[in-house]
């Protein structure tokens, strides 16, 4: 019987809002009418492509048709007219193991029963005797099954997907962290392409496919996701919120070294602060690496064990859940180590601090790991990347690339002995290249509304949380408390780096003791070095420094707050000496704040200052790039001035050093005359060479005369035979 009403209507609006005030009382609010607008949607079977920011209540597109259903089939007779299944139920594709048992956890806390269907769970129905398969096709255990898309191709699920009884119950297939079809289905994981196919062949057409991501960016990639999942243009609903994140502020920190070593001093600022933390690593071996050395900087009271844990795929999937829970419930747990397996769609509220330790892949994926932390919207968060220096002149070639053609494509890009990889991602080169403001350059790129305003610089839009780089134009200093700890728990011991470890990176005044150098400079590292001010370089960023605290005491010689002080206190020498020290050092107002924490003036002029040391560091950097670029053009003048004059030894050493061209003649060689041979030797005639099979020897009984080869006409036959008989005699 067909139904008298759609969900559209509105009286499938008014039951929706009933069913989800009585049922759901965590949702103080209810449903959002945005989430309203797409629920009835995928009630009346609809495809919906919804981005939004991470936190913003995606998870309950697919939660409350679920409660909604569930509770007509309870109690059909209160709600007629509307269309509903007796067992209704939703699939729901996740990337990962980690946010499939993340969301069957939030889901029961909603009570709805959820299964997270991977390895794990398969192995243990099969051990007690279970057919997962029989179970979820009869749709009576289980309103949502969330899966990976490799186990979509097990035969087990063309069962399931074929029983009629799931066939007339199925709601919806949802794909979670849909931006990942194009991000890992190209390469990574290849069933990301065909997550589509199954949808659209295997359930029944009156299906909704629902699309879901915080990071989809428009244009491209979206017509990639829905030309993947079967969404035609008109057909689908898209709804696109801004996904900026008005609580977390984001960092870009310039590093001094590269991160394949075993030092992360980089860290300490942010992990000594009493946050709770999650520091996003490249690589596993990354994570390890990271793990030993914050091991190593604790203290010798600290609960090492349960302070820092690890989360990456070589773990156990029970030690990853283990390890969300510490995080979550355990005061003592403050850092996590993670790779790419956290970045996606894990859920932990407890999460203010979010340090990446290289830029990632693509900018999805660092927007995606910047929304892991400020899950409670009136929490302070921080989102920090550090970037290696060489990513920036990467950045700006790709910028340089685009510009001069933006309709090719970045072309692959062969390293030494590695498979071949596409350039920077566009996206993320400009990002990199920003000098205005990062949050505006995010907007401009994932298209977040209303531009007027989501374009602005941190400044101009009066956010709470600017950027780092509208940081330094404003000259503000943000404070950030600790994580909050139960009544009567100790704060956390401090990070420090041990005696035992120290460095001559970390401490260049302390000297082997074995082999002593006699010159101080070759204790120090090249790294060191190039932080290092030379003479002329000190004394021109003494003679600035030194004006500027002319203008800082005109400025405030008149003050009331400030009579009748000394000339010298008003900028002064030590401080001084110590901002020349660590000049190159000095990026951002906190690292200034180390030098000029008893300054009075700090609050007034520091921006200004930092205005200056930052125009001194980058042209003591231009000045040393000229200069190197001088070297190296007269170091290869030299060399190739002394080949010149060696000259060639031969054609193979003559073509050391130069350049050939691909248009180049090609002479063949001259090939190498034959030597001709003497006359050929005569032919022998047969009884000739019969006769050269003879012996070659003589016996001592006879003695035969000798015979040319004209003179013996007799056959060989009787030749033969009168040599016996002479024999004989």
């Amino acid at each position: 019987m067909a139904s008298k009403y759609r969900w559209q209507d509105p009286e499938g609006r008014a039951t929706i809002i009933k069913i989800i005030k009585e049922l759901v009382p965590e949702w103080d609010e209810g449903l959002h009418m945005w989430q309203l607008n797409l629920v009835v949607r995928i009630l009346d079977g609809e495809d919906v492509l919804c981005c939004t920011a991470t936190g913003d209540g995606k998870s309950a597109l697919f939660a409350a048709p679920i409660i909604i259903l569930q509770e007509m089939a309870r109690n059909p007779g209160l709600y007629p007219g509307l269309p509903y299944r007796s067992h209704p139920v939703g699939l729901v594709v996740t990337p990962t193991k980690g946010l499939s048992a993340n969301i069957v956890k939030e889901l029961e806390n909603l009570r709805v029963p959820a299964l997270a269907y991977c390895k794990e769970t398969v192995t243990e129905a099969r051990k007690a005797g279970r057919k997962l398969a029989v179970e979820i096709k009869e749709c009576k255990r289980w309103g949502i099954v969330c899966i990976d898309p490799e186990h979509l191709r097990d035969s087990e699920w063309r069962e399931i997907t074929e029983w009629p009884v799931f066939r007339s119950n199925v709601v919806f297939g949802c794909v979670d962290e849909a931006h990942l079809i194009k991000e890992w289905g190209r390469l990574f994981r290849l069933a990301f392409r065909h997550i589509g196919a199954f949808f659209r062949g295997r359930l029944p057409p009156k299906t909704s496919v629902v699309a879901l991501s915080a990071t989809l960016q428009p244009g491209s990639d979206t017509d990639c996701v829905t030309a993947s999942l079967g969404m035609v243009q008109d057909a689908f609903t898209l709804l696109r919120r801004s996904n900026e994140r008005p609580n977390t502020q984001f960092i870009i920190e310039v590093l001094e070294h590269g991160l394949g070593g075993n030092d992360f001093t980089c860290l300490l600022p942010y992990i000594t602060s009493g946050r709770k933390t999650i520091i996003h690593c490249r690589t596993i071996d990354m994570v390890f690496r990271g793990y030993v050395w914050a091991w190593r900087m604790q203290s010798v009271d600290a609960d090492k064990l349960r302070r820092i844990q690890m989360y990456h795929a070589l773990r156990d999937p029970e030690d990853n859940e283990e390890t969300i829970w510490l995080l979550e419930e355990d005061p003592h747990c403050q850092l996590v180590f993670a790779t790419v397996a956290f970045a996606n769609g894990l859920n932990v509220k407890s999460l203010i601090d979010s340090l990446s330790l290289g830029f990632g892949e693509t900018l999805n994926q660092v927007w995606q790991e910047k929304g892991r932390v400020g899950r409670v919207k009136l929490t302070p968060s921080r989102g920090v990347i550090f970037v290696q220096p060489s990513v920036f002149a990467a950045a700006e070639k790709r910028i340089e690339a685009y510009k001069a053609d933006p309709s090719t494509p970045p072309p692959l890009v062969r390293q030494h002995k590695k498979k071949p990889t596409e350039l920077m991602e566009l996206a993320k080169a400009q990002l990199h290249v920003e000098t205005v403001c990062y949050i505006s350059r995010l907007n401009q790129i994932y298209g977040n509304v209303p531009s007027e305003i989501t374009w602005l610089d941190c400044i101009a839009a009066s956010r709470l949380l600017p950027c780092s780089l509208c940081m330094r134009r404003s000259g503000r200093i943000l404070t950030f408390d600790p994580s909050p700890l139960p009544t009567g728990h100790p704060p956390w011991p401090p990070f420090c780096i041990p005696p035992g470890m120290m460095t001559k990176k970390m401490n260049p005044s302390a000297a082997p003791a074995k082999k002593k150098s006699k010159s101080p400079a070759a204790n120090v590292t090249s790294i060191e070095k190039k932080l290092k001010l030379s003479r002329k370089e000190r004394a021109e960023a003494e003679m600035a420094l030194i004006e500027f605290g002319e203008t800082v005491w005109q400025a405030e010689r008149y003050s009331g707050l400030h009579p009748y002080r000394p000339r010298s206190s008003y900028f002064p020498s030590p401080m001084i000496q110590s901002i020349l020290d660590g000049l190159m050092k000095i990026h951002t107002m906190e690292v200034l704040a180390t030098h000029s924490a008893s300054w009075a003036h700090h609050s007034g002029h520091s921006a200004a200052l930092l205005d200056v040391i930052t125009h001194l560091r980058i042209k003591f950097t231009d000045a040393r790039e000229q200069a190197r670029i001088i070297r190296n053009a007269n170091a290869r003048a030299a060399v190739l001035a002394k080949r010149q004059a060696r000259g060639p030894v031969n054609s193979v050493n003559a073509s050391i050093g130069q350049k050939w061209t691909a248009l180049d003649p090609i002479v063949n060689p001259q090939p190498i005359k034959r030597v001709a041979r003497g006359p050929k030797a005569p032919i022998l005639s047969l009884a000739a060479v019969s006769e050269s099979y003879g012996p070659s020897y003589r016996t001592g009984r006879c003695s035969l005369p000798t015979q040319t080869a004209d003179e013996n006409t007799e056959p060989l036959h009787v030749r033969r035979s009168s040599r016996r008989a002479h024999m004989k005699s």
